[in-house]
């Protein structure tokens, strides 16, 4: 359960990180380069959030083995 929950955030950051990006393109075809600018560095910021969840959920939820401990 923890998995699925876990990689449902990484992928809602995703689309979210997606649509930021979408924004800060849309921004910088207008020619409000301060638009495209600050959405470019949050969409980033997103994207970074949804690997550390994504990879953090598979490292944290793997199943380890008695021996190894």
């Amino acid at each position: 359960m923890k998995r699925i929950l876990g990689m449902g955030v990484g992928v809602v950051y995703l689309v979210i990180s997606y649509a930021a990006f979408s924004r800060a393109r849309t921004g910088w075809d207008a020619g409000h380069t301060d638009i495209g600018f600050w959405f470019t560095v949050i969409a980033g910021f997103l994207f970074i959030a949804a690997l550390a969840a994504i990879i953090g959920t598979w490292i944290h939820t793997q199943e380890t083995s008695d021996a190894a401990h």
